[in-house]
């Protein structure tokens, strides 16, 4: 019994290091919490002053995540022309700024992505494509940008072997 309690603490004792130690690689966002809020001013002045726009929360959110989450088209060109990584990933999950903006039918948003270089074919953990999710916005733009740049309209995920037309349907 001794010996549990002690292998307990030191496990527990390894998940909070571990935690901390994630949480502390992550470190400071403040370009990313500025997007999260929509706050334009303060987004503006933190890339003025040359803060890393590419920093993530602890999630793997970046500010140009945030931006194709909001469809905030002003932020995504802001944080692109200040040299924001076009396609990073979020740790849970695997969704690029693409995944996103399409999941909410920012076409506008999709399509400047995709001219900044983002993959078209990006997969998140399910192997879900952005194509995938804007069908199931029913965003005309996005999956039409999306197409253009090399999307299959027949593509299917990995877990279910859904199209972006089952997508479509289920919504």
């Amino acid at each position: 019994a001794k010996m549990r309690k002690r292998l307990f603490a030191v496990v527990l004792s390894a998940v909070f290091a571990l935690t901390f130690a994630v949480t502390q690689a992550a470190g400071p966002a403040p370009v990313a919490d500025a997007a999260q809020r929509g706050d334009a001013a303060a987004l503006q002045e933190l890339i003025r002053q040359h803060a890393d726009v590419n920093a993530a929360q602890p999630d793997g959110m970046t500010a140009l995540h945030w931006s194709a989450l909001n469809g905030d088209i002003a932020a995504v060109n802001a944080l692109l022309t200040a040299k924001a990584a076009v396609d990073p990933t979020t740790r849970d999950g695997a969704y690029t700024p693409l995944h996103l903006a399409s999941s909410r039918g920012n076409g506008a948003v999709v399509a400047r992505l995709l001219d900044a270089g983002a993959k078209a074919t990006a997969l998140t953990a399910t192997g879900v494509q952005p194509i995938h999710l804007a069908a199931q916005a029913g965003d005309v733009a996005g999956v039409q940008a999306l197409l253009a740049h090399g999307a299959d309209v027949n593509a299917k995920d990995v877990t279910h072997e859904r199209t972006p037309l089952i997508f479509a349907v289920s919504e």
